[in-house]
């Protein structure tokens, strides 16, 4: 919070207002100085230009904070994760899916108290008799549309977000029939 803002004021006190003005004061009298610096000893624009990108470090690609806030948050793929798993869902034989879904794949009152274990990004401890894999993506993406308690929040990120893309037959991410990540499910 700045002072101004601190003391209730709404506007810029004209203490602010100078401070201002001398700053883009000093700031176009810098730049003016920078030019004619420039043109007297007769550097081209290239040549600055090709000096400050080699006196940037190897990692300077590295987005600023700047640039990290103009980027739009994130959008709500629910749209398309509803579209992946319709189209996906209507591939799949209904009794399976419910045949698999019948396995434990939710969160249960035993993740408030349990740690979560993980090694190379997976879980160490799960339930040995789960769905099949891609059975778990459609059963979890499902959860994620209905917005039920018992998602398992881990497994979501990975699963559901595959159908936001994979609806589109032409879509690279779709799986092909008889792929090893969809075991045969899909009809080819």
């Amino acid at each position: 919070m700045t002072a101004d803002e601190e003391a209730g004021r709404s506007s810029p006190s004209d203490g602010s207002r100078s401070l201002l003005a001398e700053a883009d004061r000093l700031r176009l009298a810098y730049h003016a100085a920078g030019e004619e610096f420039q043109r007297a000893v007769g550097i081209p624009e290239a040549v600055l230009e090709a000096l400050e990108r080699a006196e940037q470090p190897f990692r300077e690609d590295r987005y600023s904070r700047r640039d990290v806030l103009e980027v739009p948050s994130t959008g709500n793929l629910d749209a398309e994760a509803a579209a992946g798993l319709e189209a996906l869902s209507s591939v799949v034989d209904p009794g399976w899916l419910r045949q698999e879904g019948r396995k434990p794949y939710r969160l249960d009152d035993t993740y408030l108290g349990a740690p979560l274990h993980l090694v190379s990004g997976l879980r160490t401890r799960q339930s040995t008799d789960r769905p099949q894999r891609f059975a778990q993506m459609l059963l979890v993406c499902r959860d994620l549309l209905d917005k039920r308690s018992e998602l398992d929040f881990f497994e979501a990120p990975t699963l559901a977000c595959r159908f936001s893309g994979a609806w589109d037959p032409g879509c690279s991410g779709a799986f092909p029939p008889g792929s090893p990540s969809c075991d045969g499910v899909f009809v080819g």
